[in-house]
Protein backbone atom coordinates (compact mmCIF):
# COMPACT_ATOMS: atom_id res chain seq x y z
CA UNK A 1 0.00 0.00 0.00
CA UNK A 2 1.33 3.51 -0.87
CA UNK A 3 0.72 5.91 1.97
CA UNK A 4 2.13 9.28 0.98
CA UNK A 5 1.46 12.62 2.66
CA UNK A 6 0.44 15.41 0.47
CA UNK A 7 1.79 19.18 0.56
CA UNK A 8 0.12 22.03 2.95
CA UNK A 9 -2.89 23.20 1.42
CA UNK A 10 -1.63 27.11 2.72
CA UNK A 11 -4.96 27.07 4.56
CA UNK A 12 -6.88 25.82 7.82
CA UNK A 13 -8.68 23.04 6.75
CA UNK A 14 -11.33 23.84 9.23
CA UNK A 15 -11.26 27.79 9.03
CA UNK A 16 -10.10 28.24 5.61
CA UNK A 17 -8.28 31.05 6.56
CA UNK A 18 -4.80 31.30 4.38
CA UNK A 19 -1.45 30.72 6.31
CA UNK A 20 0.50 34.18 6.53
CA UNK A 21 4.63 33.61 6.67
CA UNK A 22 6.25 32.57 9.34
CA UNK A 23 2.84 31.02 10.64
CA UNK A 24 2.77 28.34 12.83
CA UNK A 25 0.24 25.83 12.37
CA UNK A 26 -0.33 21.90 12.94
CA UNK A 27 -0.61 19.02 10.48
CA UNK A 28 -2.76 16.17 11.40
CA UNK A 29 -2.99 12.84 9.60
CA UNK A 30 -6.84 11.75 9.32
CA UNK A 31 -7.87 7.91 8.50
CA UNK A 32 -10.57 7.77 6.00
CA UNK A 33 -13.53 5.62 6.99
CA UNK A 34 -13.81 2.99 5.48
CA UNK A 35 -10.46 2.48 3.95
CA UNK A 36 -8.03 1.05 6.38
CA UNK A 37 -4.72 2.50 6.15
CA UNK A 38 -5.35 5.99 4.01
CA UNK A 39 -5.36 8.48 5.50
CA UNK A 40 -5.62 12.77 4.53
CA UNK A 41 -3.66 15.53 6.09
CA UNK A 42 -4.79 18.68 7.41
CA UNK A 43 -3.48 21.71 8.10
CA UNK A 44 -5.04 23.57 11.41
CA UNK A 45 -4.28 26.97 12.39
CA UNK A 46 -3.43 26.79 16.07
CA UNK A 47 -6.63 29.15 17.09
CA UNK A 48 -8.91 26.33 15.66
CA UNK A 49 -6.61 23.68 16.77
CA UNK A 50 -6.80 25.43 20.37
CA UNK A 51 -10.71 25.35 19.83
CA UNK A 52 -11.26 21.97 18.42
CA UNK A 53 -8.10 19.96 19.76
CA UNK A 54 -6.88 16.44 17.91
CA UNK A 55 -10.01 15.35 17.38
CA UNK A 56 -10.00 11.85 15.45
CA UNK A 57 -6.17 12.71 14.12
CA UNK A 58 -3.56 9.51 13.87
CA UNK A 59 -0.79 11.58 14.04
CA UNK A 60 0.21 15.11 14.49
CA UNK A 61 3.13 18.02 14.09
CA UNK A 62 3.71 21.42 14.14
CA UNK A 63 4.56 22.86 10.59
CA UNK A 64 5.71 26.65 9.89
CA UNK A 65 4.60 28.13 6.47
CA UNK A 66 6.44 29.44 4.33
CA UNK A 67 6.59 31.11 0.85
CA UNK A 68 10.12 30.25 0.29
CA UNK A 69 11.16 26.81 -1.28
CA UNK A 70 12.88 24.49 0.98
CA UNK A 71 15.92 21.91 0.36
CA UNK A 72 14.38 18.87 1.35
CA UNK A 73 16.51 18.56 4.37
CA UNK A 74 14.97 21.69 5.94
CA UNK A 75 11.25 20.91 4.97
CA UNK A 76 9.89 19.66 7.99
CA UNK A 77 6.67 18.28 6.44
CA UNK A 78 9.09 16.35 4.03
CA UNK A 79 11.13 14.60 7.20
CA UNK A 80 8.12 13.84 9.26
CA UNK A 81 6.74 11.48 5.64
CA UNK A 82 10.24 9.94 5.48
CA UNK A 83 10.41 9.42 9.42
CA UNK A 84 6.97 7.73 9.54
CA UNK A 85 7.74 5.69 6.17
CA UNK A 86 10.87 4.32 7.63
CA UNK A 87 10.59 3.63 11.20
CA UNK A 88 10.15 0.53 12.90
CA UNK A 89 6.47 -1.21 12.29
CA UNK A 90 5.94 1.15 9.27
CA UNK A 91 6.63 -1.59 6.54
CA UNK A 92 3.37 -2.25 6.00
CA UNK A 93 2.47 1.39 5.38
CA UNK A 94 5.42 2.05 2.93
CA UNK A 95 5.73 3.11 -0.07
CA UNK A 96 6.80 0.33 -2.74
CA UNK A 97 10.10 2.55 -3.05
CA UNK A 98 10.85 2.50 0.73
CA UNK A 99 9.96 -0.92 0.55
CA UNK A 100 12.60 -2.22 -1.62
CA UNK A 101 15.07 -0.44 0.72
CA UNK A 102 17.12 -2.80 3.30
CA UNK A 103 15.86 -2.71 6.86
CA UNK A 104 19.53 -1.01 7.70
CA UNK A 105 19.26 2.09 4.87
CA UNK A 106 15.07 2.50 6.47
CA UNK A 107 16.77 3.03 9.75
CA UNK A 108 19.60 4.89 8.50
CA UNK A 109 16.74 6.90 6.95
CA UNK A 110 14.26 7.15 10.33
CA UNK A 111 17.39 8.29 12.35
CA UNK A 112 18.49 11.40 9.93
CA UNK A 113 14.70 12.67 9.58
CA UNK A 114 14.91 12.19 13.62
CA UNK A 115 17.55 13.71 13.97
CA UNK A 116 16.69 16.59 11.11
CA UNK A 117 13.17 17.14 13.01
CA UNK A 118 14.90 17.05 16.44
CA UNK A 119 17.42 20.17 15.06
CA UNK A 120 13.69 21.97 14.02
CA UNK A 121 12.78 21.50 17.30
CA UNK A 122 9.80 19.45 16.41
CA UNK A 123 11.06 16.55 18.11
CA UNK A 124 12.80 16.69 21.50
CA UNK A 125 14.91 13.75 22.85
CA UNK A 126 13.97 12.87 26.09
CA UNK A 127 16.26 9.83 26.38
CA UNK A 128 18.09 7.38 25.30
CA UNK A 129 17.51 3.13 25.94
CA UNK A 130 20.20 0.66 25.46
CA UNK A 131 18.87 -2.83 24.52
CA UNK A 132 21.02 -5.80 22.90
CA UNK A 133 19.75 -4.35 19.36
CA UNK A 134 21.53 -0.81 20.39
CA UNK A 135 20.75 2.02 21.85
CA UNK A 136 17.44 3.94 21.24
CA UNK A 137 16.57 7.35 21.30
CA UNK A 138 13.18 8.02 22.59
CA UNK A 139 11.75 11.53 21.03
CA UNK A 140 8.85 13.18 21.95
CA UNK A 141 6.52 15.20 20.11
CA UNK A 142 5.62 19.39 21.44
CA UNK A 143 2.54 19.58 23.13
CA UNK A 144 1.34 22.05 25.25
CA UNK A 145 -0.84 19.35 27.39
CA UNK A 146 1.01 16.00 27.98
CA UNK A 147 -1.78 14.05 26.42
CA UNK A 148 -1.14 15.80 23.07
CA UNK A 149 2.43 14.65 22.71
CA UNK A 150 3.51 11.69 21.06
CA UNK A 151 5.58 9.62 21.10
CA UNK A 152 8.79 7.46 19.31
CA UNK A 153 11.18 5.40 19.95
CA UNK A 154 14.07 5.59 16.89
CA UNK A 155 17.49 3.32 16.50
CA UNK A 156 20.14 5.31 17.22
CA UNK A 157 22.43 4.43 14.17
CA UNK A 158 26.19 4.62 14.24
CA UNK A 159 27.58 6.58 10.70
CA UNK A 160 30.34 8.31 9.89
CA UNK A 161 30.26 12.09 8.46
CA UNK A 162 29.89 10.35 5.04
CA UNK A 163 28.16 8.16 5.68
CA UNK A 164 25.35 11.01 7.01
CA UNK A 165 26.16 13.02 4.03
CA UNK A 166 24.91 9.99 1.41
CA UNK A 167 21.65 9.58 3.68
CA UNK A 168 21.50 13.41 3.08
CA UNK A 169 22.09 13.55 -0.58
CA UNK A 170 19.84 10.53 -0.96
CA UNK A 171 16.83 11.93 1.18
CA UNK A 172 17.17 15.39 -1.10
CA UNK A 173 16.93 13.15 -4.29
CA UNK A 174 13.70 11.98 -2.89
CA UNK A 175 11.96 15.00 -2.50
Amino acid sequence: MDFKISRSSRQCSVCSRRFDDGEKFHVGLMSRPREDGVFDRVDICRSCWDRQGPGNVAAHWVSQFSREKKHAIFDPDFLWSVFHKCRPGAEAEAAASVQELSAADRARFAYVAALGLVRMKQLKSKNTRRTARGEFMMLETSGRREKDRQRFEILSVAMTDDEMQAIQDRLAELA
